[in-house]
């Protein structure tokens, strides 16, 4: 059972990832994790410099390459996130040594992420780590927004497995689904495989998730509200990856995906929470999305995919309201407004 293994079975796995030697074709014959891999950087025109100096690896030196750029979006994203809760928690009187608390606990696979709960609650409350006079107590809507940061942080801290070797709450979600997947059938797909799959489908999710920050910069305005605007979308497409990863795997552009959850963020927000200004008109939102949505479909396909996501994401995350943007000042009938829109988006 992967999501239960140990410290020492997961760096085993990770061991049997490293020399792995042979390379299996997808469903229906379609390209193996390494054929797409190998495909995606070629195609991307700024890592084509990349690609010329590993297009003619080994296979066992290639697969060291793609856990090693895993590893890399691990941190640059877990330095994303951190840069941001810091900023939050210092809205509610927060400190570096509140900051390096909570960090502790979520960069730990052995403690429960409830602690570090507890201690943003303290903050919030004036009862953090600062020595000094005791501190306003924070907004119930800044303590939301500092906790729906410090819920991004908990699934891309780095927990460091020894040897070069790390792993995220997130990537192993994303592995647990793959292995889940290959139980029961006939023919078992070796581990090696369904640890490429993972780390294929967590780069994917990690690029756009680095994106969605490029869409959000291109917004004419940049408010407090686009913030929150983009904060969800991250929140989403982190709930997505972790609710079904596959989800995420039908769009074979990080871009296409990106932009995607950025109009779902926007989408559910407007339709749950018509009064709060997300700081981008639709139009804008449109013009900013369509080429990125461009391989997508048709706007009538565009319009049900967002009702899908919708659905799946209300109805299958541990906390439908931080799935909105406004999530600093919403209204008392915010749950009650969320179960009739997510009633009206399902279309199974």
């Amino acid at each position: 059972d992967l999501k239960n293994a140990s410290h020492e079975d997961e760096q085993a796995i990770l061991q049997i990832f490293m020399s792995v030697w042979n390379y299996f074709p997808g469903k229906d014959g379609k390209q193996s994790p390494v054929e797409l891999m190998r495909s995606q950087i070629k195609n991307d025109p700024s890592k084509r410099k990349e690609f010329e100096k590993i297009a003619n690896l080994d296979s066992d030196d290639l697969l060291k390459h793609i856990m090693r750029d895993g590893f890399r979006m691990m941190r640059i994203l877990e330095d994303m996130f951190m840069e941001d809760f810091v900023d939050k928690l210092r809205m509610i009187g927060g400190i570096k040594k509140d900051a390096k608390i909570i960090y502790d606990v979520l960069s730990d696979l052995h403690t429960a992420p409830q602690e570090a709960l507890l201690h943003l609650y303290k903050v919030a409350s004036g009862k953090g780590a600062s020595k000094a006079e005791k501190r306003r107590h924070a907004s119930y809507g800044d303590a939301q927004v500092a906790t729906r940061a410090m819920f991004l942080l908990e699934w891309h801290a780095v927990h460091d497995l020894g040897n070069g070797q790390y792993t995220t709450r997130l990537f192993n979600a994303i592995l647990s689904q793959i292995a889940f997947r290959n139980k029961g059938r006939d023919k078992q797909t070796p581990k090696d495989i369904i640890l490429l799959e993972a780390f294929s489908a967590h780069t994917h999710v990690s690029y756009a998730q680095m994106h969605l920050l490029d869409l959000v910069r291109k917004f004419p305005r940049q408010t407090q509200s686009v913030y929150l605007l983009h904060q969800t979308a991250q929140y989403m497409l982190m709930w997505l990856a972790i609710i079904d990863v596959s989800l995420c795997n039908k769009y074979e552009k990080h871009e296409d995906l990106a932009a995607i959850i950025l109009q779902t963020a926007w989408y559910v927000s407007r339709a749950v929470y018509p009064e709060f200004d997300l700081g981008c008109a639709e139009k804008d939102l449109q013009r900013i999305c369509k080429k990125e949505n461009a391989s997508i479909g048709s706007d009538s396909v565009i319009e049900a995919t967002l009702l899908q996501l919708s659905y799946t994401l209300l109805c299958n995350c541990a906390d439908p309201v931080m799935m909105i943007a406004g999530v600093s000042d919403l209204p008392e009938d915010i749950s009650e407004r969320i179960y009739r829109f997510a009633s009206c988006a399902d279309v199974s």
